[in-house]
């Protein structure tokens, strides 16, 4: 998308103006794409974890661009836009994304009501191994533990 947008940019064109803009491919495009499919023919759907954990991504980062946003439209830094309108632009099209990334997760989570336990205790296992990992480490740094114990502790993480 932003590749997109600098073309546009370059080229002069309007910029996207909705999050569910649709952005038109060439005849070059479309011949790689069929050849492609035709040589490398695989199922292209993604396992719902997959599907979920890109958008949960993506709405992490959306987020974070919109805290930015936010704190540069309350700071003396919005006068690096030209025309003030263009961040209240950008801050609406970054909302709508955050909005629709989140429709699509919860509409994940409800065909699959599983997943969100799986992903809570894959997260609670990682998580709990970090956490035993820094703790070993403090200990061993305070020298409450041996170098050899460390050691074979550590192994067994």
């Amino acid at each position: 998308m932003l590749s997109i947008q600098t073309e546009r940019i370059e080229r002069g064109h309007s910029q996207v103006s909705s999050a569910n803009e649709h952005f038109p491919i060439d005849g070059i495009e479309r011949l790689v794409l069929l050849i492609s499919r035709l040589a490398f023919w695989r199922d292209h759907s993604f396992k719902p974890e997959e599907l979920y954990l890109y958008y949960r991504t993506l709405n992490n980062l959306i987020g974070r661009v919109l805290e930015h946003l936010i704190s540069l439209d309350n700071s003396s830094l919005n006068e690096i836009f030209d025309d003030k309108s263009a961040l209240e632009k950008l801050l609406s099209l970054y909302q709508e994304l955050h909005i629709n990334t989140e429709r699509k997760m919860e509409g994940i989570l409800k065909k699959n009501s599983a997943l969100l336990n799986r992903l809570n205790k894959h997260t609670a296992e990682i998580s709990l191994q970090a956490e035993q990992a820094q703790v070993l480490s403090e200990l061993h740094k305070n020298e409450i533990i041996t170098n050899k114990l460390f050691i074979i502790l550590n192994h067994e993480l």
